[in-house]
């Protein structure tokens, strides 16, 4: 009677061997294999699931078919060995090389993508590195001319059964070729790690220390030295439990799929500043590009002190506040350095230095003292140079006026162009004074500050209305300026009994004053903020350029417009703020 019979490598074993009376051996050897099997199978599941939930990206999807790989290779094998038939152990030898073949080269992949080299993931690149391995695997499983295996037999050791095989050229090119990609991985990710500083040094170190057993099987095996009693069973796949485990734990624990270390990487690498992180023996460790550009030394020295690295860095142990150093030759750069400190547990364990470039900054800084030194100097000239013989003229001309008992119509001309001289020497002197950046706010309101200046203008019949109160922060000198010279431009602009509004703004942080004069016509809003500018003949053209001065002395933001009323409208806003107080009419 005919009987199938299952042909591998030139001899024949009956296939009925396939479903009758399978036997089943064991050894210690499966339980890492299938506990390599389980881990690489959860892996697999919880990588697809975060692929359907957020998207593939390139590492979730190398590490999803490097898991498969694994699991393929670890689960058949464990049935390989269990299984004391020929048949069993041929099929099982066979397909468990589809997941041995093709796991370096995901192994590449997953490094290059886990690294952010993703341009190498090219179409071509993909097509390249997978070429050689199916081809391989094709000459394994047809074996033209014995070119995947020259001959296998099944051998007994301590009453387990093996499958031993002689592998052919393709074979053995196909294992070179794994351990070649498994080196190119080990290097990308091993360079990867020296430059990847603390933000992932969990997560390498897990894929790594992962990838160290399978690397000493390998040795050992090459080697021909087994460790005892593991002749005749392949012990790589049962190493690859190590491997699962480090998977796991940098997936689970470290959070290898999470987008927040690449994105704290993304951001340290591509900072505009300077980053330079510290060993808790003060020992550089890691440096981005811009800090190394900045220091003039690329690329920083890994494993150099910081008071070598860093010029300055002596100061940042006892200063709290940043400290200035200055890079470069002739008039070199500033740079403002910090240092933050890396606690694990409550121990410090390293430091973190920012190197902010604040060159434009200071050289605006230095700009604005300069031009703040020649305004003294304008204003001292005014103050002394013009105002001495303007005053003897003065002295002059009253001194005339007692002589003609004050019967002279050129003298009194004469007399008010000195008086007119007078006030656009004092408000020029006040337009060059009040530039200067205000430097020491104080705790304010604004009805205060409105009813003290209202009470230093001559407002004759006019109505001062404190509509809503506010507490805010400003100089009050300067302040008080503000509000005299708006005060006199409504009564000097308005009717005898005009009625001026101060309050809080409803939108922004601010207030407003306002009236119900004339108002300014909307194409002289700009121009009459302008200094010189004026309508009335007698006027400087310095008091709303001078509000406008305080305004920005303060960073504040004035803004001209209409009134209720169809009036003259001044909004100052950008005030710092404390509290908005009780409405209230004067």
């Amino acid at each position: 009677m005919f009987q199938p019979t299952y042909l591998f490598v030139g001899k024949i074993y009956p296939l009925s061997l396939l479903t009758m009376g399978m036997e089943w051996q064991h050894t210690v050897y499966m339980y890492p294999m299938l506990l390599s099997a389980v881990i690489s199978m959860v892996l697999v599941a919880y990588g697809t699931a975060h692929v359907y939930r957020n998207g593939g990206r390139p590492v979730t999807l190398a590490f999803v078919g490097l898991n498969v790989t694994i699991a393929i290779w670890t689960s058949l094998t464990a049935f390989k060995v269990l299984g004391s038939d020929p048949a069993v152990k041929l099929l099982a030898f066979k397909a468990f090389h589809v997941g041995s073949t093709f796991a370096s080269p995901m192994f590449l992949v997953f490094a290059l993508a886990y690294t952010d080299n993703d341009e190498w993931l090219s179409r071509r690149t993909l097509a390249v590195i997978f070429t050689l391995p199916v081809l391989t695997l094709l000459a394994l499983f047809f074996n033209p001319n014995s070119i995947g295996i020259l001959d296998w037999e099944l051998i007994t050791h301590g009453g387990l059964t093996t499958l031993e095989v002689q592998s052919g050229p393709a074979s053995v090119v196909r294992i070179a070729y794994g351990l070649v990609l498994d080196l190119l991985a080990v290097g990308v990710i091993g360079w990867y790690a020296l430059r990847a500083g603390w933000s992932s040094r969990n997560q390498v170190a897990s894929l790594l220390v992962g990838i160290v057993p399978p690397a000493v099987v390998i040795y050992l095996e090459l080697t021909d030295v087994y460790p005892p009693g593991g002749v005749g069973v392949n012990l790589v796949p049962a190493s690859l439990a190590f491997t699962s485990l480090g998977f796991g734990i940098a997936v689970f624990r470290y959070k290898l799929f999470d987008i927040r270390p690449l994105g704290y990487r993304t951001a340290v690498e591509q900072s505009p500043n300077g980053i330079v992180i510290l060993d808790e023996d003060e020992t550089v460790r890691y440096a981005n590009e811009t800090a190394s550009e900045s220091l003039e030394r690329e690329p920083l020295s890994i494993g150099e002190q910081a008071e070598v690295a860093v010029p300055g860095y002596e100061h940042l142990r006892t200063e709290e506040g940043p400290v200035t150093i200055t890079l470069g030759q002739g008039d070199g750069r500033f740079f403002d350095l910090r240092r933050r400190t890396i606690e694990r547990r409550g121990s410090t364990v390293g430091w973190i230095i920012s190197m902010n470039d604040v060159t434009p900054q200071r050289t605006s800084q230095q700009a604005l003292e300069e031009q703040n030194q020649r305004l003294e100097a304008f204003a001292d000239v005014v103050s002394h140079d013009l105002r001495n013989p303007l005053n003897v003229a003065q002295i002059h001309v009253d001194f005339a006026h007692e002589k003609l008992d004050g019967d002279d119509e050129n003298l009194d001309t004469a007399s008010a162009a000195l008086t007119r001289m007078e006030d656009i020497i004092a408000d020029v002197l006040t337009l060059a004074r009040q530039r200067q950046p205000v430097e020491d706010h104080e705790p304010v309101t604004l009805s205060s500050s409105a009813n003290e200046a209202w009470e230093m203008v001559d407002t004759a019949e006019a109505r001062l209305r404190v509509e809503s109160d506010l507490a805010f922060e400003g100089a009050t000198d300067r302040l008080q300026r503000l509000f005299e010279n708006l005060f006199r431009n409504a009564v000097q602009h308005g009717a005898e009994d005009v009625t001026v509004a101060v309050g809080a703004l409803d939108e922004r942080s601010g207030f407003y004053v306002a009236d119900d004069g004339p108002g300014i016509p909307e194409d002289q809003r700009d121009r009459v903020l302008e200094s010189g500018y004026t309508t009335r003949p007698d006027g400087t053209g310095f008091g709303l350029a001078i509000i406008s001065e305080i305004a920005d002395a303060h960073d504040w933001t004035l803004t001209v417009t209409e009134s209720e009323w169809g009036g003259a409208r001044f909004e100052i806003s950008g005030v710092t703020t404390r509290t908005r107080l009780h409405e209230s009419v004067q």
